[in-house]
């Protein structure tokens, strides 16, 4: 089976662990056969899927596009992200239910608390849209950058008594190892129902702590200017909904980083962070690690 996933150019931990994680845990089943493809950690499950014969899914979930095309190639749902990404794909057998991620730390040890920090980690788009960096500065708050590495993003987690997260994959990696989380939203982006089909599956209500916007200067990549300059034109010819927040020219003034910066610290300071039942899942990872055992005894 080969491994198919989200590749980022710019880099994402919630993607970038399929690189190694699937090989990792099935070992002789991962190849280059592109022909046999595994759906794994992601918002994947749609038409963007390439054609292959078979598809194993273990662990992905709807969120973007289309429903993949389940008419072509064969199917194999081993397991999905949560209960939204069943019933909408209309699957009726018994299957696990719960984000790939959490068998994180069965590989990768988190280093020792060294430290009492509050961070804060943005969806991976938001940090290259956003500055971040200025808001969590004034903050006092660590920003935890989702383009790190894991094992640099797991060194940055051990910093903290518990994060504020805009990226639905830090706090699932956060809650895997233990370390209660706070869900936030700052730009439109961020798909709730993804964070909600993740939820569900570990019985935790989501209920977002919203953040002002904050903005840099354009220079990310071409295309990304390309497409928040066609999205403004649009915005004013009212082809966008209200609910769209147009990147603006220019980075975000002092007056808009504080003021964000003191709702980010009122939220670290009122917020009450969560963290999903030990025993439940325990006996989820178990229930997935046992169909993994399945597919490398078959």
């Amino acid at each position: 089976m080969k491994p198919y996933y989200f590749k980022s150019a710019q880099g994402n931990v919630g993607d970038d662990i399929n690189e190694w994680i699937w090989k990792e845990l099935l070992d002789n089943k991962i190849d280059d056969n592109s022909d046999h493809l595994l759906i794994g950690i992601g918002t994947l499950l749609n038409h963007r899927i390439p054609q292959a014969s078979q598809y194993t899914v273990i662990s992905s979930g709807i969120g973007y596009g289309n429903l993949p095309p389940l008419s072509q190639g064969q199917w194999n749902f081993v397991g999905v992200r949560g209960p939204i990404t069943k019933k909408t794909l209309g699957i009726h057998s018994e299957l696990s239910l719960l984000d790939g991620a959490y068998l994180l730390p069965q590989l990768r040890r988190l280093p020792a608390n060294n430290g009492s920090r509050i961070g804060y980690i943005p969806h991976v788009e938001s940090i290259i849209l956003g500055n971040w960096e200025a808001v969590c500065s004034h903050a006092d708050i660590l920003l935890i950058d989702p383009r790190q590495s894991i094992e640099d993003f797991l060194t940055a987690l051990s910093h903290c008594d518990f994060v504020i997260t805009e990226a639905m994959h830090g706090a699932i990696i956060a809650d895997a190892y233990g370390i209660p989380w706070v869900p936030a939203k700052a730009h439109d982006h961020i798909n709730e129902r993804k964070w909600q089909d993740w939820s569900q599956s570990v019985e935790v209500d989501i209920q977002f702590n919203y953040l002002n916007p904050v903005w840099k200067d354009e220079d990310y990549t071409l295309g990304r200017y390309l497409k928040h300059t066609i999205k403004r034109n649009a915005l004013i010819k009212s082809c966008f909904g209200e609910h769209y927040t147009p990147a603006p020219n220019a980075t975000s003034s002092k007056q808009v980083i504080a003021t964000t910066a003191a709702k980010l610290k009122k939220i670290a300071q009122t917020a009450h962070p969560q963290l999903s039942s030990r025993p439940l899942i325990t006996s989820k990872v178990q229930r997935l690690n046992d169909e993994l055992n399945k597919i490398k005894d078959a």
